[in-house]
């Protein structure tokens, strides 16, 4: 099993929060940045629009909490508090969170190997999401300082009102970093 270090975690370096601060995790999917960040002692507010992914997602995180075993994996779900709602449409909700991420589904391929398994798993049961930029918005709109948003590392995606600050690149993707006030 591969190990975490801060260091190789690009999304946590695009980020540049350290342990203790709130995130909200605006398309939390799978999960995987949400407990990514909840293992580094972020605090995560996980946000999914699907009330079927919702409900697995929930339903996971009661399970670990509640294993005897799991100390160290029920400590990191003790820092995700899971919400069902479209955070492009919550701007009403403030989490006092400094940081946001947005993990957009990537667009299907035309002429190259398909998403991984459960990517295309997601992708078929939720749809593809909302617009970045409404995101984008509603995360200014809540306070949020800095956003970090999840790119395919060849994505020709324009963002119509802002450009990002900067981009980390890793072997498969893009993380564009936007600063707010």
């Amino acid at each position: 099993m591969k190990r975490l270090s801060a260091r190789s975690e690009l999304l946590l370096k695009a980020l540049g929060g350290k342990a203790g601060e709130t995130v909200v995790d605006m398309t939390t999917g799978l999960g995987t940045d949400t407990w990514l960040l909840a293992t580094f002692g972020y605090t995560v507010y996980a946000c999914e629009r699907s009330p079927t992914l919702y409900a697995m997602l929930e339903d996971g995180l009661q399970r670990v909490r509640a294993s005897q075993g799991l100390s160290q994996a029920s400590n990191v779900a003790n820092n995700i508090r899971l919400r069902n709602l479209d955070s492009s449409l919550s701007v009403q909700f403030s989490w006092g969170a400094k940081y946001a991420v947005i993990d957009p589904m990537f667009p299907v391929k035309r002429k190259q190997a398909l998403a991984s398994g459960d990517m295309q798993m997601l992708q078929r049961f939720v749809g593809r999401g909302g617009s970045v930029d409404s995101l984008l918005q509603a995360a200014k709109a809540q306070g949020i300082r800095r956003a970090v948003v999840k790119r395919a590392l060849r994505s020709r995606e324009r963002y119509a009102l802002l450009e990002p600050l900067y981009s980390l690149e890793g072997r498969s993707t893009r993380f564009d970093v936007f600063q707010f006030g």
